[in-house]
């Protein structure tokens, strides 16, 4: 089976952020990117509610009450999950509830045949055909709980906009603590440094058994 012709991750957390300190120089001044990627990534805003900004490879974006860094380039998941890991090793103090690692992958289909047959092994149509002309699936979301750490794994499937036919698969693999403590950031933190390869691995384990119903 080919392989995902886009293929991302992206790390959010949940809390209460400073957006406006989430700056390209900061991140250079803690030597978090290099000089010369701060100078050139490109500023979309930087404001007391939102920034936002990228580089060659990968894109920050802030709010008051989430962060978010995201790559499409599979040579810097491992970059990706140092620089948030190094962002909140010095911002340690900083309130955070939730995270979500999260898989993002587009598959294009040899064909619409096997594209539509991703869609009806999935969900069927023949409960839908009595009160549908022509049902088909355009968002699927299914979740298994998770104990430890706490949390679940939600995967989604819909038709990819970005590579047509093809088929996106979003593996969100979703970490939050019952009891809400200063110790929920270095608590993923460390779930981020330690288990970083294997919850990718997961992922695709996940990604790829559901894109092969198609084939």
């Amino acid at each position: 089976m080919d392989l995902p012709d886009i293929s991302g991750v992206n790390i959010v957390l949940l809390g209460s952020f400073n957006p406006a300190i989430f700056h390209p120089i900061w991140f250079k001044t803690q030597n978090l990117i290099r000089a010369q990627e701060a100078d050139d990534a490109k500023i979309e805003i930087i404001h007391p509610e939102v920034s936002s900004f990228s580089t060659d490879w990968c894109k920050i974006v802030v709010m008051t009450n989430r962060f978010s860094g995201e790559t499409l380039s599979s040579s810097h998941f491992e970059p990706l999950r140092d620089l948030v890991f190094g962002t909140f090793s010095i911002l340690e103090h900083t309130p955070v509830s939730k995270m979500g690692l999260n898989r993002l992958l587009h598959y294009k289909m040899p064909s619409l045949e096997s594209w539509h047959g991703v869609g009806h092994l999935l969900a069927p149509k023949d409960p839908w055909k009595t009160v549908m002309s022509e049902p088909g699936l355009l968002s699927l979301v299914m979740q298994d709980k998770r104990d430890d750490p706490p949390g679940y794994t939600r995967a989604k499937v819909e038709p990819s906009s970005r590579v047509i036919p093809g088929v996106y698969i979003e593996i969100n693999n979703h970490y939050e603590f019952k009891e809400q403590t200063g110790s929920s950031l270095h608590n993923f933190m460390e779930i981020l440094k330690n288990s970083w390869e294997n919850i990718i691995n997961f992922s695709d384990k996940i990604a790829h058994h559901l894109i092969s119903q198609g084939y």
